[in-house]
């Protein structure tokens, strides 16, 4: 790309030197060439960070990076402080050895004694006060056999199953009539009342004008 470039190429054109005069050339300054178009020269990418560590000075994720490594750091010491620390059990207590749970079910089993006793008792004595009273004495072990009613005579009687037939059938009836009347007492929703108004005036006409259309018939 730059083979053959050359700056003087865009150089001004050098003029004929005049003569400076003594006052000229004592105040005025020498005047450097300034080039009009940009001369390319490589970049310094790497000067900021090379400058940064000579003096000693670190980026932000160098910072953050050695914070890190030291946190890891104190964890795995901590670690490896807690690996060398010897455990030691806490003694079991003494009063784990005494047996308090069978004093306390003994002592719970007295009273349980003495109130099963009383109930036992009080059974007893209303067995006896019932069996005296039903008449059996002092002899509660013998048990109260059941008797069945006998079956009454009018059951096999033919007229009363014909009886109660006829009632059978008399209370079927009654229920019918009665949803009979309760069905035409009964009256319709509005939409369903007007429909049916409605059709009953259509099929009304329609009979009408078929009754028209054969009475206008001519007889043969």
């Amino acid at each position: 790309m730059w083979e053959g470039f050359s700056v003087d190429d865009y150089a001004p054109c050098e003029k004929p030197e005049r003569v400076r005069t003594t006052s000229e050339s004592s105040t005025s300054k020498p005047m450097e060439w300034t080039p009009k178009i940009t001369i390319p020269e490589p970049f310094g990418m790497t000067v900021r960070e090379e400058e940064r560590r000579r003096h000693g000075v670190k980026s932000r994720s160098a910072r953050r990076l050695e914070k890190l490594v030291q946190e890891q750091q104190k964890q795995e010491a901590e670690l490896e402080a807690l690996r060398k620390k010897q455990f030691r059990a806490t003694p079991v207590p003494a009063h784990t050895f005494k047996p308090l749970f069978t004093a306390m079910h003994q002592d719970n089993r007295q009273p349980n004694k003495k109130s099963n006793t009383a109930s036992r008792d009080d059974r007893s004595t209303t067995k006896m006060q019932q069996a005296e009273v039903t008449g059996k004495g002092g002899d509660t072990g013998e048990q109260r056999g059941f008797k069945a009613k006998p079956v009454p005579r009018s059951v096999y009687d033919p007229a009363v199953a014909e009886r109660i037939r006829e009632e059978e059938l008399y209370r079927r009836i009654r229920m019918r009539v009665r949803a009979d009347e309760t069905l035409r007492e009964s009256a319709l929703p509005g939409g369903m009342a007007r429909r049916a108004a409605s059709t009953k005036r259509a099929r009304h006409a329609c009979y009408t004008k078929s009754k028209q259309r054969d009475q206008s018939k001519p007889s043969i």
